[in-house]
């Protein structure tokens, strides 16, 4: 995109509801190590 290459990376970690995840997205160029655009996210789990 934009001709440049990205990396990014999410991590996925508890909340104290068990029902709820928390994902923390990192954006960064390739080859550089700070993130350029982060965002956290909340995914509920999916009903069964």
């Amino acid at each position: 995109m934009a001709g440049r290459e990205w990396e990014w990376e999410v991590r996925v970690s508890d909340t104290t509801d068990d029902d709820l995840r928390r994902l923390d997205v990192t954006v960064r160029q390739r080859g550089d190590t700070a993130s350029l655009i982060s965002l956290i996210a909340f995914k509920g789990r999916t009903a069964s």
